[in-house]
């Protein structure tokens, strides 16, 4: 069995050693090949250097330096393209493996008949579980999770799913991309990351597309991970950023009508205004 972990990094040389070091440790007898796609950081030349000092006997590595910054959802296409191996298990840079983490998740993929499946993402104190399993968003979920609304009007979504009662795999409608484990003909069918969103809501979109097509999405509480976590992860929705700004505008276009989109996007465009404004008052 031979698996491809695809590693999309962006200034990442200080964190993905560690990350590497623990993909060395996996336990099992499968194939690992690791895809490492750097998108034009500034420090590239240092994670060279990195990965170059690296004693990694258990697996074959790869790094493919772009010419610029792609995004992540075009940088994983760009690593998936460069490897023949049945499944591929996409990996924030900012993580660390626990001895079976890959082993515990591919066997469950195979005896979950599941095309897509994610594990759970803890803080590395594990005090607190990243929420990386979620529901397909509704126009609610647009304002009350994708936005501040929720927070102004006290209310909150349906989108997240509350992984403490999650105790056995569990069919949902989609799992976060900082670790997420998919077939490589069902990536392939799919047509990949939609290459239109930079960055934010790519996994979303990827489940959500799966999901349509009939393709089973499981979640797996018994492979675990740590994670750092950070502005691509709990603070998702509470961010400056804009291409989260552009990626929730762009994903409630192409999902909804021109009903439900154009006043959600507009509640959005408002939104954005005042926070950027607030940003100028701060500085």
């Amino acid at each position: 069995m031979s698996i491809s972990i695809i590693i999309v990094t962006y200034n990442s040389s200080q964190k993905i050693v560690r990350l590497l070091h623990s993909i060395g440790g996996q336990l099992g007898n499968h194939k690992i090949n690791v895809i490492i796609v750097d998108n034009n950081s500034i420090d590239k030349i240092n994670l060279q250097n990195k990965i170059q000092k690296i004693k990694h006997k258990n697996y074959k590595l790869f790094l493919y330096l772009r010419r610029k910054n792609y995004g992540f959802g075009n940088s994983c296409n760009y690593g998936a393209h460069h490897t023949l191996d049945p499944y591929l298990l996409f990996l924030n840079p900012d993580t660390k493996l626990l001895p079976s983490s890959i082993s515990i998740l591919l066997k469950h993929l195979i005896s979950s008949k599941s095309q897509i499946i994610g594990g759970k993402s803890v803080t590395f104190d594990n005090k607190i579980i990243h929420r990386t399993v979620f529901n397909k968003p509704s126009p609610t979920d647009l304002l009350f999770e994708f936005s501040n609304v929720g927070k102004l009007l006290r209310k909150h979504g349906n989108f997240y799913i509350d992984q403490n009662n999650l105790v056995q795999d569990t069919v949902v409608g989609g799992v976060g991309g900082a670790y997420l484990l998919i077939k490589s003909k069902i990536f392939s069918k799919l047509g990949g990351f939609d290459k239109k969103i930079f960055m934010y809501l790519e996994d979303v979109d990827l489940c959500n597309r799966a999901t349509k097509l009939g393709y089973k999405i499981s979640y797996c509480p018994h492979s675990i991970i740590l994670h750092e976590g950070g502005a691509s992860s709990d603070n998702k929705y509470h961010i400056h950023h804009k291409s989260w700004y552009e990626s929730r505008e762009y994903y409630t276009r192409k999902y909804f009508s021109r009903w439900i989109s154009i006043p959600i996007n507009i509640i959005f465009k408002i939104e954005r205004l005042l926070l950027n404004l607030r940003l100028l008052i701060l500085q």
